[in-house]
């Protein structure tokens, strides 16, 4: 009567198959990894559009906001509530998160009736920068959201509108 293989054979038969299929799945799936985003690459022609795409966002958040100011609010006061208007617009539209902090406005220029400021709030451990300009003549503020530029070489501009 023939027993078959010893225990040392099955054990090394079965290390031995283990190993070779370990050796295979490696093989294949380096013959199928593309190490790209999805798997598809990405061309010249795409990024230009997504950069293009990130500007048009980032100008189109930027754009001048007029509102009418109180009679009798300084333009640091008068931005400083426009500022905050926005942000509570912002939180409403779930684009900000509450609560609402203090919102601190200073002088960034201007002659005149016209007055350039520089304010900043900060919302749930986030800053949000706004430049914007008191016109003392009509009471008018205008008011733009100042964005860090989408790609690190590529500024976009507030608005002249919001500056003097």
């Amino acid at each position: 009567m023939s027993r078959g293989l010893s225990l040392r054979a099955r054990w090394a038969l079965s290390i031995g198959v283990t190993v070779v299929l370990l050796v295979a799945l490696v093989i294949y799936v380096s013959a199928h990894n593309t190490d790209v985003p999805q798997g598809q690459l990405i061309s010249l022609r795409a990024e230009a559009e997504a950069a293009r795409e990130a500007v048009a966002l980032v100008e189109q958040e930027q754009a001048p906001h007029r509102s009418a100011a109180r009679a009798g609010l300084a333009p640091a006061a008068a931005l400083s509530t426009a500022v905050a208007a926005t942000m509570r617009g912002l939180i409403d539209q779930n684009q900000a998160d509450p609560p609402l902090g203090r919102v601190s406005c200073a002088p960034d220029g201007g002659t005149g009736a016209q007055r350039a400021l520089r304010c900043r709030v900060l919302s749930a451990n986030a800053y949000y920068d706004f430049q914007g300009v008191f016109d003392g003549a009509t009471r008018a503020v205008t008011l733009c959201r100042v964005e860090p530029p989408p790609y690190p070489a590529r500024s976009v501009p507030v608005s002249r509108r919001c500056r003097t």
